[in-house]
């Protein structure tokens, strides 16, 4: 199976390490259907592996500044990004790497 939790479970982003490992930033939906918990996780043969819970910030955070990786830091991006009304000062942010791995590792048991 793809995910292990399917309609509960809202991947963001994906991406590879150096190694080709994938590791995948998103979050879980509680029995509400609202987010309950953000994660990062491995991603291997049996979908979601080492899942580890990520704080409301860090996911905020990281879904902002991958967001903003994927539309090449325009000008237009940053114009509509959540970092905009959190008054983050994105100037520089393009020269900046947030892998999702080192989220992984920093988080580790």
């Amino acid at each position: 199976m793809f995910l292990d939790r399917d309609e509960k479970t809202e991947p963001k982003f994906i991406e590879a390490d150096e190694k080709g490992q994938l590791y995948v930033l998103g979050f879980f939906r509680g029995a509400e259907g609202v987010i309950s918990d953000g994660f990062v996780s491995r991603f291997g043969d049996e979908g979601l592996q080492d899942i580890r819970t990520v704080s409301e910030v860090d996911l905020d955070f990281y879904t902002n500044f991958k967001h903003l990786e994927l539309c090449g830091f325009t000008d237009m991006a940053k114009e509509w990004s959540g970092f905009k009304y959190e008054n983050v000062d994105m100037t520089g942010m393009e020269n900046m790497k947030y892998p999702l791995s080192e989220l992984w590792r920093r988080l580790e048991k």
